[in-house]
C-alpha cells in the first residue's frame, strides 16, 4: 500500500514500454530491479524481510531482515545488491509499490 504522505509525484515510472504498458522484463542483469517486504512470524515475534530481485535473472540479489519496517530495511537490501556487484549502480532502475518503508 502506497504511503499517502509520500511525495512521489516527481518519480517517473521507468517500467512502462513505448505503448504505456507495464514491462518488467530486462535483457541486462543488474539494470532493472524490483523488491518488496514480507512479514515472517517467528516464535519470538515478527521479522520483516526486504528483497531486491534482478528482473533479468530472477535472482534475489539483495536482502535484509530486521525486527522493524523502517527505511533502513530497504536501503540495506539495496546496498547489499550494490556492494556484492549484482547491481549496475549507474544504470539501475528499482521498482517498488512505493510503500511507507520504501518511500521514507
Amino acid at each position: 500500500m502506497q504511503d499517502p504522505q509520500a511525495r512521489t509525484a516527481h518519480i517517473v515510472n521507468h517500467m512502462l514500454d513505448a505503448d504505456g504498458n507495464r514491462d518488467f522484463s530486462a535483457s541486462v542483469p543488474g539494470t532493472r530491479l524490483c523488491g518488496d517486504i514480507t512479514y515472517l512470524k517467528t516464535g519470538e515475534g515478527w521479522l520483516y524481510l526486504a528483497t531486491v530481485i534482478d528482473l533479468c535473472t530472477g535472482m534475489i540479489i539483495g536482502w535484509n531482515i530486521a525486527d522493524h519496517m523502517r527505511a533502513s530495511l530497504c536501503t540495506e537490501a539495496l546496498a547489499m545488491a550494490r556492494d556484492h556487484g549484482y547491481m549496475d549502480s549507474d544504470q539501475a532502475i528499482y521498482h517498488s509499490d512505493r510503500g511507507v518503508a520504501t518511500t521514507s
